[in-house]
């Protein structure tokens, strides 16, 4: 019988696979058990790193220490998670010196060391180590970065130039706002906010003012993040040529921000624009800047046909420092329109003039 199960090529077969199935099991658990215990070291080893350098990263706030324990290579991106966190958590003198910690040991040569590496990760975490510490060295590889097709990489490049280069990075980098579509308007809108306004608003503005329409309403909303009063002229110009909806609307938003009174005229000439959104706009402008003669003019805009220009009026009216609680209950008391009743009721809610 035993001779038989030996010698029959199938039952030999299905022993054989059984065999490797077997090994081919005890194998996988082998390496799982390796990969789980690999896991348990470098988490041993970075929690033991961080207990080191946490209170050292927190004491350099106030003084840099004058022992600093070395980083090795193997703690370098551990090391660079936790002091970026740091930088972006806090602001001026605080910043200096953790500066000081970092080329202390030696963190801005791994950083450009890194920036060569192939992964993604690790290049990100080197850009914005590189932009915070202004290292001029690395310089020639962020303006490739910035060009780069990979959207996260090209954004953390140009955050970190600006850092960098301040004033004679921005005529090499405007023109890459017109282009790169693909980068987050709020982050970039916050990036700006950063730099030099004085040396953004040329630039920017040149660019801005030559741009393609359909690219103008996102650099005007760049040139709005600036902050910077500077930039009503450009607004103005492009504002005087503007044919499509979208610009005429990013202009009357940024009009509004400026809070300039002479611009007024030029608001008052979209209050009936076709497109309600310019409409909105219009009527958020003034606002900001009306004066007397544009409360009939907000009155008349709270029968628009469109709900939000109806409510911007309504806001707009209760914003005007010459309307009061009395005036505003008194322009709701001769309004026979119940739709329009019903909104200047919502707006006195929402500014607790009930």
């Amino acid at each position: 019988m035993n001779s038989y199960i030996y010698t029959d090529p199938m039952i030999r077969l299905v022993v054989s696979s059984g065999l490797f199935v077997l090994c081919l099991a005890i194998t996988m658990l082998f390496v799982v058990f390796l990969m789980r215990l690999n896991f348990m070291l470098k988490e041993r080893r970075r929690n033991r790193f961080l207990s080191i350098w946490r209170p050292l990263l927190a004491a350099s706030l106030d003084t840099v220490p004058e022992d600093l324990p070395a980083v090795r290579s193997g703690d370098a991106v551990t090391f660079l998670f936790l002091w970026n966190y740091y930088q972006e958590s806090l602001l001026g003198e605080a910043n200096e010196k953790l500066n000081e910690v970092a080329r202390r040991v030696g963190i801005d040569r791994v950083a450009i060391k890194l920036l060569y590496k192939k992964g993604i990760r690790q290049k990100l975490m080197a850009i914005s180590t590189l932009g915070h510490l202004e290292e001029k060295a690395a310089r020639e590889r962020l303006y490739e970065f910035a060009e780069s097709a990979n959207s996260a990489l090209s954004l953390a490049a140009f955050k970190a130039l600006v850092q960098i280069e301040k004033e004679d990075a921005m005529p090499v980098l405007m023109p890459l706002l017109s282009t790169r579509t693909d980068w987050s308007l709020d982050m970039v809108a916050s990036i700006l906010k950063s730099a030099p306004a004085d040396a953004l608003v040329k630039p920017l503005g040149q660019v801005a003012l030559n741009a393609p329409g359909k690219v103008q309403p996102r650099l005007i909303r760049f040139l709005e993040a600036t902050g910077s009063a500077e930039i009503r002229q450009c607004i103005s110009a492009i504002l005087h040529s503007a044919t499509r909806s979208e610009v005429i609307s990013a202009c009357l938003h940024a009009i509004a921000e400026i809070g300039d009174p002479r611009d007024l005229e030029l608001v008052r000439q979209h209050v009936s624009h076709q497109s309600w959104f310019v409409r909105v706009q219009a009527a958020r402008a003034l606002g900001k800047i009306g004066i007397h003669d544009d409360e009939q003019r907000l009155i008349e805009m709270l029968h628009d046909m469109a709900w939000w220009v109806r409510y911007r009026a309504a806001q707009s009216l209760a914003a005007l420092p010459f309307v009061s609680t009395r005036r505003f209950k008194e322009i709701q008391g001769k309004e026979t329109n119940m739709d329009v009743r019903g909104i200047l009721a919502q707006v006195m809610l929402e500014e607790g003039m009930l």
